[in-house]
């Protein structure tokens, strides 16, 4: 378990370091992100979606913490996995905000949290953790890159 907290925190401590480094002598920096074309309330509604999945991955790694595998692995699929609602979903925004990769990006994120599921499925602890940092990396590819 202290294992697990170590990568997590190695995982999230940077990535906090980081965004308080970029806030400081903000004001004259300028967000070089794709603006996405989305409708105020759908981007409302996506914004909301993306706080609903970042508790899904808090939960995760908490069940993982606990060495609750098959029950994160559960989780991940039912709240992050494929399933043709969200490829619907996913299809709409992309297409909304005139940006195919905002499709692929979104996507990808699904198909780890499913291979995520398969590997606690099966109890691969490590494999688990390391998908569970690669859907991390998919998510900030694609804030790296769009904004609303």
């Amino acid at each position: 378990m202290k294992k697990l907290l170590l990568i997590v925190a190695m995982l999230c401590v940077p990535a906090m370091a980081g965004a308080q480094g970029m806030m400081h002598g903000m004001k004259d920096v300028k967000d070089e992100r794709t603006v996405l074309n989305i409708p105020p309330k759908m981007k409302v509604m996506q914004k909301r979606m993306m706080r609903k999945h970042m508790a899904t991955v808090a939960t995760i790694v908490s069940l993982l913490a606990e060495g609750r595998l098959k029950e994160a692995g559960r989780v991940a699929k039912e709240n992050l996995g494929t399933n043709p609602q969200d490829v619907k979903r996913c299809s709409r925004m992309a297409k909304m905000a005139g940006e195919p990769d905002f499709f692929r990006l979104g996507m990808a994120m699904h198909e780890k949290a499913d291979e995520l599921a398969m590997h606690a499925d099966r109890e691969h602890r490590k494999m688990t953790l390391k998908t569970l940092a690669e859907l991390i990396n998919t998510c900030n590819a694609c804030h790296e890159r769009y904004r609303h």
